[in-house]
């Protein structure tokens, strides 16, 4: 196998974990970048790829609701069900969503609101 540089190792599972996250299985990962699959099953268990795969799936308003009812729960004095960091977390995979998926959630967020209303 061929030996790269820090920095090429480093944008290789950078790359790596970007399509991981965008659904491609190791064995095409590793077809792309010239490297075998159990190398990226590798990278993938040192860097975590599937929790960052898993925080792609969030969707806006789970991220939302997590949110608002940790915050209702310490309004309350109650032990919040999430700790800071993963509140953190879950801005985070907010902050990571496109501008259209932003939008698309807001609009979809609205028509359950105004369904909830009518109900």
């Amino acid at each position: 196998m061929a030996q790269f540089s820090k920095s090429e190792r480093e944008n290789k599972i950078s790359y790596a974990k970007k399509l991981y996250v965008k659904g491609f299985d190791y064995r095409t990962i590793g077809d792309m970048l010239g490297v075998s699959e159990v190398t990226i099953s590798k990278w993938s268990q040192e860097r975590d790829f599937e929790t960052a795969r898993r925080a792609s799936l969030i969707s806006l308003g789970e991220i939302r609701n997590a949110i608002l009812n940790t915050y209702d729960q310490m309004q309350r004095g109650e032990k919040p069900t999430f700790s800071p960091d993963q509140i953190v977390k879950l801005t985070s995979s907010l902050e990571k969503l496109s501008p259209i998926n932003k939008s698309l959630a807001w609009v979809a967020e609205g028509f359950d609101q105004l369904a909830d209303s009518y109900l």
